[in-house]
């Protein structure tokens, strides 16, 4: 796994920086995944990440201390992986995570995409 590189990013902005990166969990969560044409999308759009996100002792910690708030321990993993990428914004479907990101401040925006997309289209 490389380390984290800003100077790597590559993503395109709306109205903020949006990166892709993605860490090991990826991998571990997105095998773990009933549905195989999920499986399959979730592992093309993993191809497309800008960057690779070691999980370091900050991350490490971060997520410690985001699990001791409340969130799942993944959950709380894929918030410091975006938090230490310097992300504005991370994408979910997931309703838990997103209820969670609203309970605590945290370094980057956790959004729905379909509420995302309408809260910048109409920008």
């Amino acid at each position: 796994m490389n380390e984290l590189n800003p100077k790597a990013e590559r993503g395109f902005v709306i109205a903020f920086k949006l990166c892709c990166p993605t860490c090991g969990l990826t991998d571990f969560e997105n095998a773990q995944h009933p549905l195989v044409d999920r499986r399959t999308e979730i592992a093309l759009w993993a191809q497309r990440a800008v960057m690779n996100v070691s999980i370091s002792e900050q991350v490490s910690s971060r997520a410690q201390s985001l699990t001791e708030a409340g969130f799942g321990a993944l959950d709380a993993t894929h918030v410091a992986c975006a938090e230490a990428a310097t992300c504005d914004c991370l994408l979910t479907c997931d309703d838990r995570l997103i209820r969670a990101a609203r309970r605590v401040h945290l370094a980057v925006h956790v959004r729905n995409p379909v509420e995302f997309m309408e809260e910048h289209t109409h920008a």
